[in-house]
């Protein structure tokens, strides 16, 4: 025989409310009822429980109460404003119904069970006429709240179509097993807190990896030195710019409190005061301190240090920044040294200058044609020597400007080497140095002025530097790659070999002393290789203290002129 879930309708007419008594009543006014009903909604809304999927662990609840009390219908159902809703149920078709129609609503008005043993002797209940009548109908309740902590927010409960169907005994059950039913859903609740918490704390801890990568990249993309360190003077970072410099890593220098070996052993107690001064936030000024790299070479670093602090002013963390002034450094001793070359290749002729003008303007040589001639010559080299001087700085800044012109035309290898030790052989002679050329015929593609110039400075450093009664040889020869090498050879004191390169910078030279007792201000050298490299070409020197030098450099010959114009015809 079929069976067909009987829905209690509830009954209130006037007539009947002294019979319901304090449930029926609002006690404390119709503000308080409404305020007491908000609290329960809300704490139902928490549990997250209305319109979920199905939970095994609940269908398990109400199978046990069924069983347990001999019920054909029992649910687990939840009231909201409007609804009865099952999340459980058994023998009931409907998922949900409307809150008005449901015993329910009575259950949750007290914290003991319900139980109505027969609905033909409650007044506030009577038989909803289902068809077809003769169908049982419902006659037997017992429903245990589930209270939350704002109040019941549903009820666990069972049916019966016969009358006296449960017992007190069966209502204890119940109640334990709203309890557990409770139980559940608190912890679900808190689950669900812990997991929120968890994910927060993921999403916190994913933004703040985003963060610190960031920060790195930063760090690292960074041209200057940073250097991160704890309160302790502990390294908490050591970016790229600093593993660089110092040849160390990061993860060999972390937690390190004092890494020593980066800097000078007659620094380190300036750099370890100046540690202390930045941990108290003392240090406001640049320092500059020498680092001391793996491979032994040496920086000058500037440091700035800064404070990181917290929101009450505590330091947390020194940060130390530094810029590497080596080069600058080394950019101010040329400046000092040009500075003092300069000045001394203007003061020594021009104080000859006012010397000799000075004797032939005062009549002190009265008439001595032979030494007026003298000192008009002295004057005249002097004057000579400004104007080359002059001449190399202005050339250099147009070179290095890139607005020097370059008339390029074919020349005679042979007739240029001679005609560049002719020029040079006057300044030999007085030194007593001989010239010799050694020529194979071939034909240049180049600007005959500025490689003659080329050829004269390095010709007359040879002069200048080599011995009297030596040798200086200019010689030339065919190169396989459509080119010529040009090389200037004396017999001097030599080049050391750290200074090989560095000669070729502006205002260099091997020591320092040489523009005072030979003249020039370091520029030549440097013009010639702007020279060379206009014309495709490299210059380099090979050398040996004591064993004299060696200038070579490469110029195009006018074959490779015919090889590019048939390439370009070509193409």
């Amino acid at each position: 025989m079929p069976v067909f879930f009987v829905t209690i309708v509830l009954m209130l007419p006037d007539a009947l409310e002294p019979v319901l008594g304090s449930r029926s009543r609002f006690s404390n006014g119709a503000t308080a009822a409404h305020r007491s009903e908000a609290h329960r909604l809300k704490s139902l809304l928490e549990y997250d429980i209305l319109d979920s999927p199905p939970d095994p662990a609940f269908d398990e609840i109400v199978r046990v109460a069924a069983q347990v009390t001999g019920a054909p219908y029992a649910y687990l159902g939840f009231l909201d404003a409007n609804r009865l809703w099952f999340k459980s149920r058994l023998g009931i078709p409907e998922s949900e119904l409307p809150r008005k129609t449901t015993a329910c609503q009575f259950t949750i008005l007290g914290r003991e069970p319900l139980l109505i043993a027969d609905t033909a002797t409650e007044p506030r209940f009577e038989m909803s006429r289902i068809p077809p009548a003769e169908n049982p109908h419902c006659r037997s309740y017992l429903g245990a709240p589930l209270f939350g902590p704002s109040g019941a927010v549903g009820a666990l409960a069972v049916l019966s179509p016969e009358p006296n169907a449960f017992s007190q005994e069966h209502a204890s059950i119940l109640g334990v097993l709203s309890r557990q039913v409770v139980t559940r859903l608190e912890y679900a609740i808190h689950t669900r807190a812990q997991e929120r918490a968890i994910r927060s704390r993921q999403r916190i801890e994913h933004a703040l990896t985003v963060e610190r990568n960031f920060v790195s990249a930063v760090l690292d993309t960074m041209s200057a030195l940073v250097l991160v360190l704890d309160t302790a003077g502990r390294i908490v970072r050591f970016n790229r710019a600093c593993e660089a410099t110092s040849g160390y890593t990061f993860a060999e220098l972390a937690g390190r409190a004092f890494p020593s070996e980066l800097f000078l052993q007659e620094e380190r107690s300036l750099a370890l005061d100046l540690l202390q001064q930045a941990r108290f936030g003392a240090v406001h000024q640049p320092r500059e301190l020498q680092w001391q790299s793996r491979d032994g070479s040496r920086r000058s670093i500037e440091w700035t240090t800064t404070t990181l602090t917290d929101g009450i002013g505590d330091i947390n963390f020194i940060i130390m920044t530094g810029v590497d002034v080596t080069e600058r450094r080394r950019l101010d001793r040329m400046k000092d040294e040009f500075i003092s070359t300069v000045s001394h290749e203007l003061r020594t002729p021009l104080t000859s200058l006012r010397a000799a003008l000075g004797l032939v303007t005062g009549g002190v040589l009265g008439n001595r044609p032979e030494k007026i001639r003298q000192m008009m010559q002295m004057a005249t080299g002097n004057c000579d020597r400004l104007v080359r001087l002059v001449n190399d700085i202005l050339d250099f800044e147009r070179m290095a400007a890139g607005r020097l012109p370059m008339e390029f035309r074919e020349a005679d290898a042979p007739e240029l080497l001679q005609r560049a030790v002719d020029l040079l052989r006057p300044a030999a002679q007085k030194a007593s140095i001989a010239l010799r050329v050694e020529a194979i015929p071939v034909t240049l593609w180049i600007d005959q002025d500025r490689i003659l110039q080329t050829l004269g400075n390095l010709m007359g450093n040879a002069i200048k530097f080599s011995p009297q009664g030596s040798e200086v040889v200019l010689r030339i020869c065919q190169l396989q790659s459509s080119g010529a090498l040009i090389t200037v050879e004396d017999q001097g004191r030599g080049i050391p070999a750290e200074k090989l390169d560095v000669i070729f910078e502006r205002f260099q030279q091997v020591d320092a002393s040489d523009s005072r007792t030979m003249g020039g201000a370091g520029l030549g050298l440097a013009i010639c290789r702007n020279i060379v490299r206009q014309h495709g070409g490299r210059i380099w020197a090979e050398s040996e203290p004591g064993k004299g030098s060696r200038f070579h450099f490469t110029v195009p010959t006018a074959l490779r002129r015919v090889h590019a114009a048939e390439s370009l015809a070509q193409n």
